[in-house]
């Protein structure tokens, strides 16, 4: 497979795959943030792709009140089933 164009912003991935220029591998929560251009359709893969994500602070108890909402909004979007902390 040759890579022809590279992109990092999925509106401008989406535009391409909407005119025919390729096609694209993207995670579920991208897409929910964008609109779905006419004549783009969405596959699965199988098996499912997954990404791990680490956070870490020296002090949850003395973290600022921003860093303890994105934590807790973070833990909300991905963790699935595994509640540890």
């Amino acid at each position: 497979m040759h890579t022809k164009y590279d992109g990092h912003n999925i509106n401008t991935a989406l535009s391409m795959i909407q005119e025919g220029l390729g096609a694209s591998i993207v995670s579920k929560t991208s897409l929910s943030l964008s609109a779905l251009p006419p004549n783009v359709r969405i596959r699965t893969i199988d098996p499912q792709l997954f990404r791990e994500i680490h956070l870490a602070v020296p002090s949850l108890k003395e973290a600022p009140h921003g860093v303890k909402l994105f934590l807790q909004t973070a833990r909300e979007l991905y963790l699935s089933g595994d509640r540890n902390q």
